[in-house]
């Protein structure tokens, strides 16, 4: 979540975590980390614009094993007040699409 242009995604599949899928709210970052992956030859589709607060009208219920926050919670702290609520949609949406046990 919050994947941005990071290459920890790019660092976890060439590690061998080949289920890894990034998402970023700003379609720029989407689009540039979606053309570095194409000129690796890394698996194509798997950087998403997505609203982490709304990620159940996209994904499935139960889809990850895992989800890692890579800059979401922090860019959400620049809110101010809001900031508690947000974070709580979130929350519920990583609830939603981890599978059981998940983390």
């Amino acid at each position: 979540l919050g994947a941005g242009t990071s290459l920890l995604s790019e660092h976890m599949h060439v590690a061998g975590y080949h289920s890894v899928w990034s998402m970023d709210l700003v379609q720029t970052a989407v689009d540039q980390m979606s053309s570095r992956w194409a000129q690796l030859g890394l698996p194509d589709g798997r950087w998403l614009v997505l609203d982490a607060k709304n990620m159940s009208a996209t994904l499935g219920q139960e889809t990850f094993d895992a989800v890692v926050d890579k800059g979401l919670m922090d860019s959400l702290e620049l809110e101010g007040t809001a900031y508690v609520s947000k974070v709580g949609s979130v929350l519920d949406e990583v609830q939603w699409i981890l599978q059981p046990g998940g983390v």
